[in-house]
């Protein structure tokens, strides 16, 4: 979890300084949501948690209007 929180901390600092399409945010956000997949099949009980990391890699990529304007994924 410290990991998740440090890239947490990171891509908000990231996002700060910079605009959310920005590759520095953007390679941030990916990485964030491998690792908080990799915890959620930890927390289901999952043994294959490369699994999940190829699994997130698959999660819809937002465009900045979409963040801008809170769509879903």
């Amino acid at each position: 979890m410290d990991t998740i929180e440090n890239l947490r901390s990171e891509l908000m600092n990231a996002a700060e300084n910079s605009n959310f399409s920005s590759e520095a945010v953007l390679e941030l956000s990916q990485r964030l949501d491998k690792y908080i997949v990799q915890a959620q099949n930890q927390m289901l009980g999952k043994q294959d948690f490369t699994a999940g990391v190829a699994n997130a890699s698959r999660i819809k990529e937002c465009t900045s209007s979409e963040y801008r304007f809170g769509s879903t994924l």
